[in-house]
Order: C-alpha cells, then structure tokens, then sequence
C-alpha cells in the first residue's frame, strides 16, 4: 500500500492504484511559506461558515466577521475570472463590513487585493483604520477615486483625515479584476497594479497607534483575495516575496 508521509515541511503523496490525485498549485505553495503573513482571506464557499465569518489562511484565532449582525459577503463567480469572488454588497443599499481578527502594524506593511469594482462606482474605502481616526497620521488606508469618463478610477493610499498620500492617477480600469499591492514602510510607499509600479513617495509618515481596520466599510464591488503582510513589500530585499505574491493572485485570478 503506498504510505503517505507528513513532514513539518512537505507532505511526499506517493504515486499508486487507489489514492485520489491532488492537485497543488506550486505558487500558492511558495506563497504559504513566506514568514510574515497576518491575514489571507480568500473567496469560496468552504471557506465562509453559515454564520458569515471568514477564514483567516493565515492564522487559524484570526477570522474575519461581519461588522453588521445578519449581512455577510457572499461567493460569486465573477466575467473573465476562474476564480470566485466575494461580493461586498453591490446589491445592497450600503456595502458590507468586515472585521478581521488580527491588528496591523502601521510602522511598516503591505495589502494585496485581488479586486474589481462596477462602471460607474463612487469614491469608497476599501479598507481603514478602526476606529478611523481623522489626522494626518496614517495606518492602513486604501481607497477608490470615482471613475471618469471613460470607466478609469484612482486608486490611493491616504492619511487618517482621508488625504492621498500617494494615487495611481485615473489609470485603472474600472469592471476588470486587478491585482494591486499597496505598501509603506522605510523604504516609501507604493502602489502596484498588475505587477507594475504606479506610484510611490519617499515621504515619511506617522504612524497611526490605532492597529484594528476593518474592510469594504463603503466600498461595493468584488473581492476575490485580501491578504496582510507584516513587511514592506516595496523593499529591495522583499522583492522576492513580493513577486510570488503578485503571480501567485495574478495566475489565479486569470490575468496571466
């Protein structure tokens, strides 16, 4: 009979009659093995319980849970994505809130978000410190400019008083899913789209000491991955890190 044997690094799925195949994606493995992950959230229905909270991949004390007794995001499959995507209440009067169970560390930290959001949507805030706290220090903050004309929103990193510290400019496209990695810490902050550099300041900022966020407080659109990390992914000895995690979220939401 082949054996299956479990290490604390790897898991060896001897080849043999009888065992069902599984299939591991070698990028979400690379991924799992970074050492500085504070929250993985992830759309799918497995991973969402009845009552609405969310599992936390990476730390199993550190959920997220709704904001709002009785609203929860729901799964949806989403045009040109293979993979599904919460929905934060584009039906809904106002959107759906989300607490997770972890705090951030303002000093230095990264937010990768698998995302879209509908022609036509308003300025929202995609994530923000809680309690929001309206200075020009900063903790993490991440917010959508309306879209112009021609369907193209900003995207920024802002201040506790909702000031843009940093903006992509009306250059991304709005009813299209990106990837975006947005950063601060020593080395500056940033914003990436796609695996591209779309801003960055050198400015240095206060730090906020309030380490709770909450997530979509008004944003309506879709979120497929959102995804703290506990370093500065603008970094050059983070580079690496970085770029597993953009291919790992761009390979599975179908942009390359």
């Amino acid at each position: 009979m082949p054996v299956i044997v479990r290490t604390h690094e790897s898991v060896d799925l001897s080849a043999g009659a009888g065992l069902r195949q599984i299939t591991v994606d070698p990028r979400e493995v690379a991924v799992a093995s970074l050492p500085s992950w504070r929250l993985i959230a992830s759309a799918g229905d497995k991973l969402i319980s009845p009552s609405g909270a969310i599992a936390n991949r990476a730390s199993a004390d550190g959920a997220m849970t709704p904001y709002t007794t009785g609203r929860i995001w729901s799964v949806v499959t989403v045009p040109d994505s293979p993979s599904p995507m919460f929905d934060t209440g584009t039906a809904e009067a106002t959107a759906i809130r989300y607490r997770p169970n972890v705090v951030a560390n303002n000093t230095e930290w990264s937010v990768a978000l698998a995302m879209r959001w509908p022609l036509g949507a308003s300025a929202t805030t995609i994530i923000q410190p809680e309690p929001s706290i309206s200075d020009s220090r900063a903790g993490v903050r991440i917010a959508l400019a309306t879209a112009n004309a021609e369907g193209k929103a900003a995207l920024a990193i802002r201040r506790g008083d909702a000031t843009a510290q940093i903006s992509t400019g009306a250059n991304v496209w709005a009813d299209q899913t990106i990837v975006g990695v947005f950063s601060r810490g020593p080395s500056g902050s940033r914003i990436r789209i796609n695996g591209v550099q779309m801003a960055f300041s050198s400015t240095t900022v206060v730090p906020l000491d309030v380490t709770g966020f909450t997530i979509a407080p008004d944003f309506k659109g879709w979120i497929g991955d959102v995804c703290l990390y506990d370093r500065d992914l603008g970094a050059a000895d983070q580079a690496a890190a970085r770029g597993a995690i953009e291919t790992w979220l761009m390979a599975k939401h179908g942009l390359i």
